[in-house]
């Protein structure tokens, strides 16, 4: 059972979108909304909590509806609530972005176990974690300096 939870994108969204094809588009929205996720993070959300396979996106007349499984508890379902009130806009946006950048038709977007291997995403996640690793090995040398 899915429940629709928001409606993004309208026939300025469709206009940018109609060179990539329908099940790309879908894809692409979760692509697009991972990656909005992990570097624009919305203070005190738990990305941990987030299960991309909880979302559905769906291609229609002239908007774009969101769903996510009415199953998920309330915890997680606040959790998506928060993300969709303060992205809306800024997924709107990145979506007529990113794909007027794609309009090649033979675009695909592939998913496995929940990890979009787009490339954009990919160096987004690499850099995130390559910030961290520095972080925590600043730390760690900072903590060894202080000990000599």
């Amino acid at each position: 059972m899915w429940r629709c939870v928001a409606l993004l994108g309208r026939k300025n969204l469709l206009h940018t979108v109609k060179h990539v094809p329908h099940l790309a588009k879908a894809k692409h929205i979760q692509a697009t909304l991972q990656e909005i996720l992990y570097t624009n993070p919305i203070p005190g959300l738990d990305l941990d909590m987030i299960n991309f396979y909880d979302f559905k996106i769906h291609y229609g007349g002239a908007q774009c509806t969101v769903f996510w499984d009415a199953e998920v508890n309330d915890e997680r379902r606040q959790h998506y609530q928060r993300i969709l009130d303060a992205y809306s806009p800024q997924l709107q946006y990145h979506i007529t972005d990113l794909v007027r950048l794609r309009r090649s038709p033979k675009l695909q977007f592939k998913f496995d176990k929940g990890r979009a291997k787009d490339r954009r995403i990919w160096d987004a996640l690499r850099r995130i974690h390559d910030q961290k690793k520095k972080e925590e090995e600043g730390n760690a040398g900072g903590t060894e300096n202080a000990s000599s």
